[in-house]
């Protein structure tokens, strides 16, 4: 069976937005950090404290755009292959509790 139209663009947009909030989520976090020794970073991180915060919101959308990537898969692959559509929804899910909780735990 062909997947419906909006569903295949909800899934590319999905895909594109975990793309660019994670290299900018990135990027945002090794400004804050920087190099050097551990009292240097935490210098660093107290003087850009709102970079540091921008950077963990838009990892926490990563998070969610993940969420809905897995979903839009499932939805996609679930009537070609049952098995395979819980298996990646079950690895989407993951990967995004995973980031979920290493953005927590370093707050």
């Amino acid at each position: 069976m062909k997947p419906d139209m909006n569903t295949v663009r909800l899934l590319g947009a999905a895909q594109l937005v975990v793309f660019f909030a994670s290299v900018i989520s990135e990027q945002l976090l090794k400004s804050v950090v920087g190099t050097g020794s551990m009292s240097d970073t935490l210098v660093n991180i107290s003087e850009n404290v709102s970079r540091m915060r921008i950077s963990t919101l838009i990892a926490f959308i990563n998070s969610l755009a993940i969420v809905a990537l897995g979903v839009l898969f499932y939805i996609t692959l679930n009537e070609t292959n049952k098995t395979m559509a819980l298996i990646a929804l079950g690895c989407f899910f993951a990967e995004a509790i995973t980031l979920a909780v290493g953005i927590s735990v370093s707050l």
